[in-house]
């Protein structure tokens, strides 16, 4: 997810420089660039976790069926913040990056 993020910065620099042009500070660009890349991490492992609980919890009823099956739903939940948290900090760097370029400069690169 960091590389993901990371490359969507750096691949939509035209896009950063047309917000820079009309008006956007660059802590707001910044900004959004992060909680762009936030989200990416929340919904990416929120979608995992939904789609390898049942999938366990299956496996695990298959393999033994007298086995409770107990989801540690404190230890998912962090771990989806976590996921999260550092999904944005891997889409820092490459924000402030994007940031920095003048709006003169981002609009006249190519693609």
């Amino acid at each position: 997810m960091g590389t993901t993020t990371a490359l969507s910065a750096v691949e939509r620099i035209r896009e950063a420089g047309l917000l820079r042009a009309v008006g956007m500070s660059r802590g707001g660009l910044t900004m959004m660039l992060t909680v762009e890349a936030g989200l990416y991490g929340t919904v990416g492992a929120t979608m995992g976790v939904l789609l390898a609980v049942p999938y366990a919890a299956m496996f695990v009823k298959a393999g033994s069926g007298d086995v409770p099956v107990d989801i540690p739903t404190g230890q998912l939940a962090a771990a989806v913040v976590i996921l999260a948290v550092l999904t944005a900090l891997a889409g820092l760097i490459p924000a402030r990056r994007a940031a920095r370029v003048s709006p003169t400069a981002a609009l006249a690169t190519d693609g």
